[in-house]
């Protein structure tokens, strides 16, 4: 899976998150991250497709998600256990709670993904 392309435009950030995977059939549904506020976790590592047929088939086995949902493509393309252990060690922004919430401010994940833009930049000079 490849990263993400980041577009500087004036003085406004924007960021276009584009996935490709070779063995993947998931759909996923294209983002933009917001100009301010806060973003939760499947918005940074993304979400997969959950067809109906899927969730039909989770709700017999008791297992997985239950609701049919659309694909979020990932903006950091990380498990959840990834995610959580550079969290812990310092490596990503701390969460806020907002009642049962967790949730990242918008200003420091896209320092997170200038910072990874151009250390992936460095490594490929």
């Amino acid at each position: 899976m490849i990263l993400f392309a980041d577009i500087l435009s004036g003085s406004r950030f924007e960021m276009r998150v584009f996935c490709f995977a070779r063995r993947n059939t998931h759909r996923y549904v294209m983002q933009s991250l917001p100009e301010y506020g806060f973003v939760r976790l499947s918005q940074i590592i993304g979400r997969c497709e959950v067809t109906q047929e899927k969730a039909d088939a989770n709700r017999a086995s008791g297992k997985g998600r239950q609701r049919a949902c659309s694909g979020i493509a990932p903006i950091i393309p990380l498990s959840a256990t990834a995610w959580w252990r550079g969290v812990k060690s310092g490596r990503f922004p701390k969460p806020i709670k907002q009642g049962k919430s967790t949730l990242w401010n918008v200003a420091e994940i896209r320092d997170l993904v200038e910072r990874l833009a151009s250390n992936d930049a460095e490594a490929h000079r």
